[in-house]
């Protein structure tokens, strides 16, 4: 008679899961709280206002690009406030701004760069020169001044709710928050991605007929574990086709969370948040979730 797998989550492994996913809900909660707040459009008027209260003179210069523009070049800085008809159409022309910053840039993307729910900004510094873009809703500013203007540049971003002054000689880095995230992805989702497939790594064991006797001599003779987990691949690979066809579905549940990991970690490297992170999340947490709620199957294997 063939030894079967218990495939059955044990007490430990419930209490280990629950634990992980409270400490998990708690971490995204608080990621959620500070990435995805609302900072407050400023309106035409109260731009425009602004800058003939700091001292200087704004002029109109809409086209055919903007809803609105508000510029304003003179001696101590060059300021330019747009609004568009669309988020997507901001977003798009901050690009452009963020490209014509970085290409001043001995060392592209090395500036400052964060960014929170409809909040993106983006500054930096090159021969004595602070350059700064940002983008609120269906808003822009592209604004730059010798460093000695600087406090009078921040003066008219505060004023307008694009800077707050706690954020002032901070630098708001995107890599920091990308290499929270990775750690978290790889001290929660990953465990629990481990913990949800326990069923299936059974249930693969069971369909390549492997003995008990089989799998504790791998061990014995392994090196250390990541020679018995290739000895073990070669195994399964070359036994029953249900076993193959089981291992490229339990490799399939961990592929979001790889991809996950991949993606936050060339963020990370070009300073940036990139949006498919977001959704590669969402899909990774609704496998898991799928996972554990599956019922095991306990039928030997024939």
């Amino acid at each position: 008679m063939k030894q079967q797998y218990n495939k059955n989550y044990t007490i430990k492994d419930y209490i280990l899961t629950i634990f992980i996913i409270i400490v998990f809900v708690f971490t995204v909660l608080c990621i959620f709280k500070f990435s995805y707040s609302s900072t407050p459009v400023a309106e035409y008027e109260t731009v425009w206002n602004t800058l003939q209260n700091d001292g200087y003179y704004p002029q109109d210069l809409t086209s055919d690009d903007y809803a609105r523009n508000i510029t304003v070049n003179d001696e101590k800085l060059y300021f330019e406030f747009n609004t568009f008809q669309s988020d997507k159409t901001a977003n798009s022309y901050w690009s452009k701004i963020h490209s014509k910053i970085i290409d001043k840039e001995y060392y592209p993307n090395k500036g400052a760069y964060t960014t929170k729910g409809n909040y993106v900004i983006y500054s930096t510094t090159v021969n004595n020169v602070n350059y700064v873009g940002i983008r609120v809703g269906n808003t822009t500013v592209f604004a730059y001044c010798d460093k000695e203007y600087q406090n009078d540049l921040n003066n008219i971003l505060i004023s307008i709710g694009y800077l707050k002054p706690s954020q002032l000689g901070k630098k708001l880095d995107q890599r920091g928050k990308s290499i929270i995230s990775i750690l978290l992805y790889l001290i929660v989702l990953l465990p629990l991605s481990r913990l949800s497939t326990k069923h299936m790594r059974m249930s693969i064991l069971n369909n390549a007929e492997l003995s008990c006797e089989k799998i504790k001599s791998l061990r014995r003779d392994s090196k250390n574990v990541f020679s018995y987990k290739f000895k073990l691949f070669k195994l399964i690979t070359h036994s029953t086709e249900k076993a193959k066809k089981l291992m490229v579905a339990y490799a399939l549940m961990y592929l979001p969370v790889i991809l996950l990991i991949i993606t936050e970690t060339v963020g990370m490297l070009r300073n940036e948040h990139i949006l498919f992170t977001d959704y590669l999340g969402i899909i990774a947490i609704i496998i898991i979730i799928s996972n554990f709620s599956k019922r095991t199957n306990t039928n030997a294997i024939s």
